[in-house]
């Protein structure tokens, strides 16, 4: 079993195509497991809870 980490950042969110993004910290995404593909994640936006997955950038991190 995976040990879940809390991690806590502020982040603009800005539009690509039709999806809502943001910008993980690099100091964020090295903490999480080191896996190819999405990562399952929980969070808040202003109080409001969400469930979503990151999905990796192109040459660059999650």
């Amino acid at each position: 079993m995976q040990q879940k980490t809390q991690c806590f950042f502020e982040a603009e969110i800005y539009q690509t195509g039709i999806n809502g993004c943001i910008d993980v910290p690099t100091e964020i995404t090295e903490k999480m497991v080191t896996e190819k593909g999405r990562i399952k994640i929980k969070g808040k936006i202003n109080g409001f809870a969400f469930q979503t997955t990151l999905m990796p950038v192109k040459n660059a991190n999650h």
